[in-house]
């Protein structure tokens, strides 16, 4: 006869299927199979977190943290103006000149092309890639991180070899 469903039957739907298989094991058996199965578990759970740290699923860990710390103000607020005699560089000419946001943003893209699809440069034929732009900052920053080269990129199109996208 099936197993007759307890008040935490609900919470535990696997237990529940898997109570008669067990039915047999008494006292120490049972807790060595509950160890088991809770080192099992705890080590598969950290083995994902670790694959996920190292896969291009990392935005699911990102996410939430870029949601909390997203730009509460309008998009269109004016801009302070830019000291050109004082200033070193002129906007992100390394990987080094990104805020941690803006590195924070690069981990979070998932690349759905969505960006790309409402780009009016990119509708109209034009070599701006919004996606790849990101997705090139994004590889760079990665590859700065280990301490190798950035790889080549959609913008090295004069480089023999390296043709822009058709579809992006």
């Amino acid at each position: 006869s099936p197993p007759t469903p307890t008040r935490w039957s609900t919470c535990a739907p696997s237990q529940t299927r898997w109570r008669g298989v067990f039915r047999g094991f008494h006292g120490e058996a049972i807790w060595a199979w509950h160890e088991f199965f809770l080192w099992a578990h705890l080590l598969l759970v950290a083995g994902f977190l670790v694959y996920l740290g190292r896969s291009k699923h990392l935005h699911i860990l990102t996410v939430g943290p870029n949601v909390f710390f997203r730009e509460l103000e309008p998009a269109g607020r004016h801009l302070p103006l830019l000291d050109i005699e004082a200033a070193d560089h002129f906007g992100i000419s390394k990987v080094e000149h990104l805020s941690w946001k803006q590195e924070l943003d690069l981990a979070t893209c998932t690349e759905c092309g969505r960006c790309q699809v409402h780009c009016p440069a990119f509708n109209t034929g034009k070599p701006l890639s919004p996606k790849l732009f990101i997705t090139d900052l994004r590889d760079g920053w990665y590859a700065n991180a280990r301490g190798e080269a950035p790889p080549p990129s959609y913008w090295s199109q004069g480089e023999p070899g390296r043709e822009a996208p058709a579809d992006g």
